[in-house]
């Protein structure tokens, strides 16, 4: 397959690719944490983080979320080479912008893996910071390609004809362009509120993290062995935490991280109803509206 043909394909598999992968992941995670009866810190939903920490439930975590950022880096790449292509070359502020949400977009993924190989119990610090870099990172980029939508939007309705008739070229372009664009806005509006209610205010309210003690482990029937000695930290407790004692506040951030992915997903469906063209430029040229207008 030759790449004019690839290209397409590439544009429709690897968001979708992703979305389900997240998915995916997800929901074996938690049939493993369900069937193995998996400590997952006391919460009635718990973060994602905590059902991917034990084996087999790891190596599904850790690969899922490998794949993932491998697809995203794809997806965001061609994405701005869709904003390339429409954008005028006049327009140097908003193509600066999509440069920058690509960047921000492909930056934000060595997160995924970081935050999925160093698990919580022995690497709590790392796995917070993989974690904080992709989704701050993230939301950098998911806000300035919202803008740069905006913009590619308002650029066809400013072409004084009917654009409302889908059967001409601009008309189809425009209504694609609309349908990315509120695809966007709602699952961004949607994303920005979980993800304050995640990191910044719920990292600034959360109180300090107890871990489960050894006696606690066992009489919740987790087992001697992996109690005493697989998540042994010292002469009393385990590497696990017990999120019971802070359960309000850690629910609350373990709900918002799920609508946070959750989201992103939702969001990732924009990149599908992109109006790709690579002729899309062109339309913009005084040449072409004069066309367009007669």
């Amino acid at each position: 397959m030759d790449s004019a043909k690839l290209l397409p394909v590439a544009r429709l598999v690897c968001p979708i690719g992703a979305s389900i992968s997240v998915l995916v992941t997800m929901v074996t995670c938690v049939i493993i944490v369900k069937v193995n009866h998996i400590w997952v810190s006391g919460l009635t939903w718990p973060f994602l983080s905590d059902m991917g920490r034990d084996y087999p439930a790891y190596y599904v975590f850790a690969t899922g979320l490998t794949i993932v950022s491998v697809l995203l880096v794809i997806t965001w790449t061609l994405n701005w080479r869709y904003h390339m292509s429409a954008l005028p070359p006049d327009e140097a502020v908003y193509r600066a912008i999509s440069f920058v949400a690509f960047i921000a977009g492909v930056m934000a993924n060595p997160g995924l893996p970081i935050l999925a190989y160093f698990d919580t119990s022995k690497h709590s610090k790392l796995h917070a910071a993989g974690a904080e870099w992709f989704f701050y990172m993230e939301t950098i980029a998911v806000l300035l390609n919202t803008i740069v939508s905006y913009k590619l939007y308002k650029m066809l309705t400013g072409l004084r004809m009917d654009l409302e008739n889908s059967c001409s070229t601009v008309g189809s372009k425009l209504q694609r362009r609309r349908k990315t664009l509120t695809i966007q806005v709602l699952f961004f509006s949607l994303f920005f509120v979980a993800f304050l209610l995640y990191m910044p205010i719920g990292t600034a309210v959360a109180p300090k993290p107890f871990r489960l003690s050894i006696d606690d482990c066992i009489d919740k029937g987790l087992g001697e062995t992996y109690c005493g000695v697989t998540m042994r930290l010292n002469s009393t407790s385990t590497t696990l935490y017990d999120d019971v004692k802070t359960y309000g506040t850690s629910q609350m951030r373990a709900a918002a991280q799920l609508a946070c992915i959750l989201t992103l997903v939702g969001y990732s469906t924009s990149f599908i109803t992109n109006d790709y063209d690579d002729s899309i430029g062109q339309i913009f040229t005084p040449d072409a509206k004069i066309a367009v207008l007669q």
